[in-house]
């Protein structure tokens, strides 16, 4: 592999540059993803449901407030600002979680 990479000449050491912060990329979403998932709770977001047909929706902002899973979380804010406008606050809610992905 060597030999192939030293013909290739000065323009093979760009590419191998490019082609190591490229991985490095992946490796760091392939990661992140794996890590965002393990932190999924599913369970807390159930609740929430709950919690907003039983007519408690601040109960279900705070449940969605404290939770580790991205999904309660933005759920969790958009109820917060249900009295204003619950898809502005879930379009709010949910750039911010975006930003972070």
């Amino acid at each position: 592999m060597l030999p192939i990479f030293l013909k290739g000449g000065p323009v093979m050491w760009p590419l191998l540059a490019i082609s190591l912060v490229a991985l490095s990329v992946i490796v760091e979403r392939i990661l992140f993803t794996v890590r965002t998932q393990l932190r999924r709770d599913r369970s807390v977001v159930e609740r929430m449901f709950r919690e907003v047909e039983r007519g408690s929706v601040d109960e279900a902002a705070l449940l969605g407030a404290s939770s580790r899973d991205f999904l309660a979380r933005t759920l969790g804010r958009a109820l917060a600002h249900h009295d204003v406008s619950f898809s502005n606050g879930l379009l709010q809610a949910a750039g911010a979680e975006l930003r972070r992905f």
